[in-house]
Formats: C-alpha cells, sequence, structure tokens
C-alpha cells in the first residue's frame, strides 16, 4: 500500500519540475524580445551616436586650444624693454618699446639680457644676475660676481663697521670724511660686526662675579655681556652697591663713581682740561681741581 503512494509523489514532482523549466523558457524569450526588439535597437544606436560624439566634440576642442596656444607662443619674444619700461620680459612682440632690440627666444638665449654681474664704479656695489642691458657700470660674464672688486671685507666707519666690498668702504668713507679703513681678513659679517661693537662698555657676567669692562675682553673671558649696564644693577646676583665710593679713571678728566667691588660707574662730576679742571684729590676727595693749583 505505501509503495505507489511514493510513486504518485515522484510523478508530481516530476511533472512541478517540468512546469517551472518551461517557465523559465518562456521568460527568457519575453526578455530577449524586450531588450532586442526594433525600438531597443534604436535607442542602443541613438546612445553609441551620443557617446562618439562627445569624443569627437573633446577632440575638435582640444584641437583648436592647441592650435591658439602654439599661435600664442609663436608671437612671443624677448623685449630688451616693454612699453611699459620692464626689462628683458618674453612677452607678445606687441608690447616690445621699438627703440630696443627684441629676439623670438627665451631671454636667457639673447646676448642684451644674458645675466651676469654687474659692477657700480660710483658706489662700488655689486649686483649678482644683473642682465647685460640693464647694467648702468662694468658688466662681467659671472652671475654669481666672483671676481676681486666684489669681494667682501669689513669696512670700519668710526664707531661702525660694515660689511662690504672695498670699493663700496671707499665710497662711504670718502661720504662720510673718514680714510678708508677696510679689513679684507676679516672672513664674516658677524666678525666684521664684533669689530665694531669690541670697545663697547657695560658688565660682564661670569657665574656670581661681574666686572664693568669691554665687549672684546668680555669675549676673552667667555662672559656674558650687558651694554651700558652697571655690574650694581639689582638683575645681578652679586653684593655690589651702586655709587659707593668716587675716583678718577685713567685717560679721563672727569670724576667717576665706583661701586661696592671696585666697578666704574657713571660721571660723579664733570671736569675738563678746556674749563681748566680734571679728576684730582682736593682736600683728601676726589672732585674737579683745577689745573692751576
Amino acid at each position: 500500500m505505501i509503495k505507489p503512494i511514493k510513486k504518485k509523489n515522484k510523478e508530481v514532482k516530476l511533472n512541478k519540475s517540468s512546469s517551472q523549466l518551461k517557465d523559465y523558457k518562456d521568460t527568457d524569450k519575453e526578455m530577449i524580445k524586450r531588450y532586442f526588439s526594433k525600438k531597443a535597437q534604436m535607442s542602443y544606436t541613438q546612445i553609441l551616436i551620443l557617446i562618439i560624439s562627445s569624443f569627437a566634440f573633446c577632440y575638435l576642442i582640444y584641437s583648436a586650444t592647441e592650435n591658439v596656444s602654439a599661435q600664442t607662443i609663436d608671437d612671443y619674444v624677448c623685449c630688451e624693454e616693454t612699453l611699459d619700461g620692464n626689462s628683458c620680459q618674453f612677452v607678445d612682440s606687441s608690447q616690445c618699446n621699438s627703440n630696443f632690440r627684441s629676439a623670438p627666444t627665451q631671454c636667457k638665449d639673447t646676448s642684451y639680457c644674458k645675466t651676469g654681474c654687474c659692477y657700480s664704479s660710483d658706489t662700488g656695489l655689486c649686483s649678482e644676475n644683473s642682465p647685460k642691458g640693464n647694467c648702468q657700470g662694468g658688466w662681467v660674464d659671472d652671475a654669481s660676481c666672483n671676481i676681486a672688486k666684489c669681494q667682501k671685507g669689513c669696512c670700519v666707519l668710526g664707531n661702525n663697521a660694515l660689511w662690504t666690498t672695498q670699493g663700496n668702504c671707499e665710497a662711504e668713507s670718502g661720504f662720510l670724511g673718514l680714510e678708508t679703513d677696510f679689513k679684507p681678513e676679516i672672513n664674516s659679517e658677524v666678525e666684521c660686526i664684533f669689530l665694531a661693537e669690541k670697545d663697547d662698555e657695560g658688565a660682564c657676567v661670569l657665574g656670581e662675579d661681574c666686572k664693568f669692562t669691554t665687549r672684546g675682553e668680555c669675549s676673552s673671558r667667555n662672559g656674558d655681556f650687558y651694554k651700558n649696564n652697571f655690574c650694581s644693577d639689582s638683575s645681578f646676583e652679586n653684593n655690589c652697591v651702586a655709587k659707593d665710593h668716587k675716583q678718577c679713571v685713567e685717560g679721563k678728566d672727569s670724576v667717576y663713581w665706583f661701586d661696592s667691588c671696585g666697578n666704574r660707574e657713571d660721571v660723579a662730576e664733570e671736569c675738563s682740561l678746556f674749563t681748566g679742571t680734571y679728576c684730582g684729590l682736593v682736600a683728601g676727595n676726589y672732585d674737579c681741581k683745577s689745573v692751576d693749583c
């Protein structure tokens, strides 16, 4: 009794599978008809034409731009001077001053705009990377100005110093009415500035000690220098008391104050040989003493 029932179930399943397969085939046929119908084919053709047209349009624009750019570059020249007064400019030929030279090439390749060193005989200064046509002095084919006239040294101008050329030192000294004092042996601007400032006076702090001296002497002692400060300044950690006593200073006419540590401070009494006085002992105290005494 059980076996016939099982056979019947199998037959039902087979019939059901055959029906589903047929449905799938019918669906595929409908999809093929839908996507490959005459109307669909026309749509595909229109899309393809649109894509090709887009690429063609971009190509035409690119070609036109390239031709315009090439034509624009062809019109460019190196102007020795432009209509607005600029020198050695690679611009459109219409912007060139007709009274000056021009050439259809980059400015670096022309003789009149080649860069080099321009030396001024008036100021003694050197200008690096200076176009030949712009140079109002002597021009040398060395853009870095590695020539003897342009070698720098230290120019001492009274209490000041300038890191410059010998020619410029001569010009500056003449302008100030000073003798030329040029020191080519000084190798850097820092050394040059120190040379001018080495005689500055101030407090030289060495740990807990302090001495009123020059910048040069303080530097030789590896101390910290404070220009125009006295050792009795409250910011320094020492026991030096300001204006402790008066005393004379060698080479100076006036009477000076000294702190309790023996460091010179400011003037206590203004004396001068022009007024007939100088620093000396008067009744056991340092004061302005008459030259007639």
